[in-house]
């Protein structure tokens, strides 16, 4: 793969807690603080008014595509990006991170990431003879057995924390479906360490960390599948 085309595609950040007490008058309060910072247009409250889901129109882009506010979890989604980073982000992160804690009270985290990127083959315009035939090294032989074209060849890697510390990786790298030509690659990180609502510099370094991972250790491995004539 070509390293240089990398760019963001999109980000989920989900925060699990103990079920919490707060009242709507809470919940509601945390609304008006977040509509009075971004530019939500979707509100969707439950039966109950405890539970919260604000949302983006499509096709815009925004810091912020979906929030969501229940009583054990919360979640901050962004995607699919056109031009956007992950330092850009993340401030808007930090900021609705930190306005969910005030007014609802959360004690502490377990927090989920899912981070992905797409990239372009280096000196391929098909992610499937990158994956399948170089990455795999599948014969057009034991192809031809399905009978029919593929659309998507795909692999996933699943990597267990070796310490209480360490994260667990879910990998995935795949074709992106809307465009053959590309590389879809997801990280969905799970750090199982209670993070306490004042570390909250802690989430972020977090998120960073499930994207370097996608940044270093995936891409060197795919990039040994590189032709040899391009890296020369």
């Amino acid at each position: 793969m070509n390293p240089e085309t990398i760019r963001d595609h999109g980000y989920i950040v989900e925060l699990s807690y103990p079920p919490m007490n707060y009242t709507s008058q809470n919940l509601r309060d945390l609304v008006n603080d977040i509509l009075a910072r971004y530019n939500f247009t979707t509100v969707n409250y439950s039966q109950n008014q405890d539970e919260v889901v604000l949302s983006s129109p499509e096709g815009q882009e925004r810091e912020l595509t979906r929030a969501g506010f229940f009583r054990n979890r919360m979640f901050l989604e962004k995607g699919p990006i056109h031009g956007g980073t992950l330092e850009s982000f993340l401030p808007v992160a930090e900021d609705v991170i930190t306005l969910a804690v005030n007014r609802l009270r959360l004690p502490l985290f377990i927090q989920r990431n899912v981070i992905r990127i797409i990239a372009n083959p280096l000196g391929l315009n098909d992610s499937r003879v990158f994956i399948g035939s170089r990455v795999c090294s599948f014969s057009e032989e034991a192809i031809r057995v399905f009978g029919r074209p593929i659309h998507a060849v795909g692999l996933r890697w699943f990597f267990p924390p070796t310490n209480v510390n360490q994260p667990e990786y879910d990998v995935k790298i795949e074709t992106l479906l809307r465009d053959a030509s590309l590389i879809f690659i997801e990280n969905n990180g799970r750090f199982q360490q209670p993070i306490n609502a004042n570390q909250i510099q802690t989430v972020i370094t977090n998120i960073r960390e499930t994207r370097n991972f996608i940044t270093t250790q995936i891409v060197n491995f795919l990039i040994q599948f590189n032709p040899r004539q391009a890296n020369t």
